[in-house]
This record gives structure tokens, sequence and C-alpha cells, in this order.
């Protein structure tokens, strides 16, 4: 199932007079949202805070992001296209990290933090992991199927939506990120 379809172009642009009205700053070109097969935000609002644990006792908070571009992944480790893209989703943070992408990945599964950890360390994942096992964040964001990937503003606005495995290493996620980042702070 795809997230763009019929229609994407008049959502692209509803979403871009919404973000002017609101004073968010234009959203990237509907182009951009169609190649890389991303929905641009129907509405593009504040992005649902949230704070969860991470397998090291750390917590991960939205609010703590402000100012960065987030890319907020929800997988979990039995489902095969979430794992395929989680080290695409590292090389897209390695590249953008010190131009202020965060990358976050919410595990799904009610495992033991401790098999989500070494889970994350045999692929090499450097990014934030943390758990939701009663479903808050993934509620929060209507979550219904994996992997969901959002992507978040600097203004903390929601501005884009997959849901499948995207190449997020591959060219046209990239351009897609890239024009997110350059929007600048809020």
């Amino acid at each position: 199932m795809r997230a763009v379809g019929q229609g994407a172009g008049r959502a692209g642009a509803l979403a871009l007079l919404a973000a002017l009205c609101l004073g968010a700053g234009p959203l990237p070109d509907a182009a951009l949202y169609k190649a890389a097969d991303v929905a641009p935000p129907r509405d593009p609002r504040p992005a649902p805070d949230f704070r969860v644990r991470a397998p090291d006792g750390t917590n991960v908070a939205l609010a703590d992001l402000g100012g960065k571009v987030v890319v907020l992944n929800f997988w979990a480790t039995w489902c095969q296209p979430c794992v395929k893209e989680l080290p695409a989703l590292q090389a897209l943070a390695d590249r953008h990290a010190a131009e202020g992408l965060a990358v976050v990945a919410v595990n799904v599964d009610r495992k033991d933090p401790g098999d989500v950890a070494d889970y994350g360390h045999r692929l090499g994942l450097s990014f934030a992991l943390p758990l939701d096992p009663d479903g808050a964040v993934r509620d929060a964001y209507r979550v219904r199927a994996l992997p969901t990937t959002y992507l978040i503003g600097r203004d903390g606005r929601l501005a884009g939506f997959a849901m499948g495995e995207r190449p997020w290493d591959g060219p046209a996620t990239e351009a897609l990120v890239r024009a997110l980042l350059e929007r600048g702070p809020p």
C-alpha cells in the first residue's frame, strides 16, 4: 500500500497553502514528495509530542528535538520490511546529523528492552530506538501498518508521511529530506 495516490497534487497544494497561512514556511515542492513516494501532510499541524524510554533507560521526547528535522519511524523486530529499511535510515542519519536531522525509530514490540538494544547493535544503528510497549505513541500517530514513517519539520509540524518500506538513502527521499533541512530553523 502506498501513501501517495490520487489527489496527492491537491493535498500538496492544500498543505502548502496551510503552511503559508500558519507561518511555518512553505513545504517542499509537491514533485519532491511524489518522487519520494511520501505524502505531504493534509494538515501540517504540530506533531503529537511523546516521551518514551530507550533500552538504555534514557528518555526520548519530541519536545527535546525542537529545531531539528525528525524522521520518526515505527518498526518491529518481526517486520521484515522494517528491518530492511533501518540501515537506510542509519545512512540518512549519518549524512545529515550535522545539519540538524534526528532519526528516532520507535519500536512497537513488547519485548525485553535488552533484546531491542541488541537488535539495534547487530544492525549498527546509532539513532534512538525507544520502546512503545503500551502503544501510546503508535496510537497518537495513528499507525496502522509497519513500517510507518513521519517527517517532522524544524517547526515541530508534520511534514510528510510514508506507510511501507522506503529507500531512505535513495536520491528521491534524500532530496525531500534535504529540502526540509534547508527550510531552516522555525
